[in-house]
């Protein structure tokens, strides 16, 4: 046992004198300022330019004060994120240089990244202080920032948003049933200094990929506004389902922390043709606002009786932003650049024709060639309404669509309008019927059939050992004569 224990104490003292010097020859680069923190809530911090250029070369370590630097736990790893089996430390990412994480306990921590050392090259660390308070009212919730130069700056990449390229001359509105991305929040370049970026909000305690994100949009001529919604990283999207103008403005919500929320919502305020406002009485007291009627509390239990010309105008709150769809035309789309061979006989359909647009009218034409021959009119009948044709020889088979809307503009260019890929019919279909009998089966199956008959014979001998009953054991018993 004590031999044990000093071969124990021998390696663990060589392993000391090996580990120190490396230890004493890391450089350590000064640690930016303390990070505050919120249990659970995500928060960030860049690292120094020295260890910034090792990309993701580095190593991510995070520990509560109270311990030593041998229990701190590894987070990240050139690239492959590490869990934390204790669950205090939620890494989220590493990207140039910025890391973000959470923890879900309040204390004082520690974050070390750690560059990873190439031959010949010096190890290099940052440190970084996070203190994660537990007073949930010291959160700040998010509000829009509302100031003239970030509306308009906002509204313009709202406008720009809605150009197939708004850097070209002559700008080209997108198509009809085509996706409209509506631009981030935050990050927006300036009007005067495209260098210079903005925030339309202010987000607070949180960073912005943590709230879900509701745009709520209405078409032209619509009554109500339309839903939606997306997290995280995620761009929020919506269809333009017609040609005008549309309205949007863009809503953000998260869980409750510890019961308080952090929305930022409409719930009260009016809507005016630029946003939504708070609204007060002639005497200034603030009133809330519910469809046509307007209550004394943000609950709507006290309704109070007041005129339209009597509701003043507030604060705005939520802006609301307005872009439009100009007719671009209709838009034919070939969703595959690879169409399946026919056969000679069999029915054909073409799904890969997409067409939209403003009241369009389209038309299908067939073609064909033969083997290094030249396109033209099939003599096979095209069925327009289930987009299907029936090949009666070999070659080579298209779709030509034509499409005019009702301005009469059309997807033709310089003479060429809209084909699918070649379709190649050069084999016959044939019906091949199969007979089979109890000898062709048993040729590819007879090892199953085996196993079959060895179950067979099992389940017989269960049933067997279940209904014949055993025969009784009668004892003998022996009575001796008196003698």
């Amino acid at each position: 046992m004590t031999k044990k224990f000093i071969n124990k104490l021998v390696v663990f003292l060589l392993s000391a004198v090996l580990v120190l010097p490396l230890s004493l020859s890391l450089p350590s680069v000064k640690a930016a300022d303390e990070v505050n923190a919120y249990p659970g809530v995500e928060f960030s911090f860049t690292v120094s330019d020295e260890v910034r250029a090792k990309n993701n070369a580095v190593i991510i370590t995070a520990k509560d004060d109270t311990l030593a630097e041998d229990k701190a736990v590894e987070l990240y790893n050139n690239g492959t994120t590490k869990t934390d089996d204790g669950k205090v430390f939620l890494f989220s990412s590493y990207t140039s240089g910025k890391v973000s994480a959470r923890i879900t306990k309040a204390g004082n921590y520690t974050f070390t990244v750690k560059t990873i050392a190439e031959e010949n090259e010096e190890v290099k660390t940052f440190t970084q202080a996070v203190t994660v308070h537990s007073d949930v009212e010291s959160l700040v919730a998010p509000k829009y920032n509302l100031s003239e130069d970030v509306i308009a700056a906002y509204a313009k990449m709202i406008e720009d948003a809605s150009y197939v390229d708004s850097t070209a001359d002559v700008k080209q509105s997108i198509y009809v049933d085509e996706t409209y991305t509506v631009p981030s929040l935050i990050g927006i370049p300036s009007l005067e200094d495209s260098d210079k970026l903005l925030d339309l909000i202010d987000v607070g305690s949180f960073s912005y990929t943590q709230y879900k994100r509701t745009v709520y949009y209405a078409a032209p001529g619509g009554t109500s506004y339309l839903t939606s919604t997306a997290s995280g990283t995620s761009n929020l999207t919506f269809t333009v389902s017609k040609v005008g103008t549309y309205r949007l403005y863009v809503l953000l919500s998260m869980d409750e922390v510890d019961g308080k929320s952090f929305n930022v919502k409409i719930s009260g305020l009016k809507e005016y043709d630029d946003g939504f406002y708070t609204v007060y009485n002639q005497n200034d007291e603030r009133i809330y606002s519910s469809g046509t009627k307007y209550y004394k509390d943000a609950e709507f239990k006290e309704e109070c009786s007041i005129s339209e010309e009597d509701v003043k105008q507030g604060e705005l709150v939520v802006p609301i932003f307005e872009f439009d769809v100009a007719n671009a035309g209709p838009n034919v789309k070939i969703t595959s650049s690879y169409q399946e061979n026919g056969y000679i006989g069999l029915k054909y359909s073409v799904t890969t024709i997409k067409v939209s647009g403003s009241e369009v009218s389209t038309s299908y034409t067939l073609e064909y060639r033969e083997e290094n021959g030249t396109w033209g009119d099939a003599t096979e009948e095209f069925d327009e309404d289930d987009m299907s044709f029936t090949p009666e020889k070999k070659g080579y088979y298209r779709v030509k669509v034509v499409a005019i809307d009702n301005e009469g503009k059309t997807n033709v260019v310089n003479g060429e309008a809209t084909y699918t890929k070649e379709i190649k019919v050069d084999v016959k279909y044939e019906t091949v019927d199969y007979k089979t009998g109890f000898n062709d089966w048993i040729s590819v199956n007879y090892v199953p059939f085996i196993f079959l008959c060895i179950s067979g014979l099992c389940l017989i001998a269960i049933i067997l050992l279940l209904v014949i009953k055993p025969k009784e054991k009668v004892e003998t018993i022996k009575v001796e004569e008196d003698k």
